[in-house]
């Protein structure tokens, strides 16, 4: 498949249409930057979009959850397992509908599964009426108060830096 190289603009559009395939490349390059090995999981994994492997050769998922808009909230539909993916990274890509964002206006928010899981029980369980959304201040994103996960890259398994 050699000759889907000879369309890069299609290729480029596709991608800038698609929040999860944006934040899936950018968050497997940040990953990859910090000696992990990247490779994208099966196309029905549940809550998992990336298989990583550690500089010390542990394999783990990685679960991606993007969103373009300043504020908008991520779409979390079950409480997460840890048995499916050991992080999540919440990436905020803020971009025009036809462009790709600027890689220093990228925000990364990087959770062990276990902390997103206790986050979506207390807003959600036994309460079906509630709209399954993690927001940014369930993150701890605050106006000009201390972000605990964002850029927190030593949450990712067998952390070596």
């Amino acid at each position: 498949m050699e000759w889907i190289y000879d369309h890069p603009e299609i290729l480029r559009s596709i991608i800038a249409r698609s929040s999860g395939a944006i934040g899936e490349l950018f968050v497997a390059q940040k990953v990859e930057q910090w000696g992990y090995r990247v490779r994208p999981a099966s196309i029905n994994a549940r809550q998992c979009d990336l298989i990583a492997t550690s500089p010390n050769g542990r394999e783990f998922g990685i679960e991606v959850k993007t969103v373009k808009g300043s504020g908008a909230p991520w779409l979390v539909r079950n409480c997460p397992d840890e048995s499916a993916s050991l992080c999540w990274v919440f990436v905020y890509a803020p971009r025009t509908d036809d462009g790709l964002p600027n890689e220093d206006d990228i925000r990364y928010r990087i959770i062990k599964t276990q902390d997103v899981a206790k986050i979506w029980r207390s807003k959600f369980d036994g309460k079906p009426n509630k709209a399954p959304d993690i927001t940014w201040r369930d993150l701890g994103a605050n106006a000009g108060g201390p972000e605990p996960y964002l850029n927190q890259w030593e949450n990712l398994p067998d952390w070596s830096r």
